[in-house]
């Protein structure tokens, strides 16, 4: 059995592979969270 941090499940790879295909999606994403949070949101990556 392979250790713990080397898996990644199947719908991790999708949407990391989908935001890879589409990186303007990632200012949208933070867009959309800002509506929701009174703390502006800050870069994770």
């Amino acid at each position: 059995m392979l250790p713990s941090r080397h898996y990644e499940s199947e719908h991790t790879k999708f949407i990391r592979e989908l935001m890879q295909k589409h990186p303007e999606w990632a200012e949208k994403q933070r867009e959309a969270r800002a509506i929701w949070w009174d703390k502006t949101p800050r870069e994770l990556s």
